[in-house]
């Protein structure tokens, strides 16, 4: 498979992973907390738009 394609998945699973369980991480934080959540999010979301 080509490595773009399982970058891609492997991001999404993350994605999806980060949306289940947004609501049992507390943190605010960037690195660890719903605003690193928000900021992962925002940055997949224009990369998907772009391809």
């Amino acid at each position: 498979m080509e490595l773009r394609i399982c970058l891609q998945n492997k991001l999404t699973e993350i994605g999806n992973i980060l949306f289940e369980r947004v609501d049992q991480n507390k943190d605010i934080g960037v690195l660890g907390g719903i605003s690193g959540i928000a900021l992962f999010h925002f940055y997949f979301s224009i990369e998907n738009h772009r391809l």
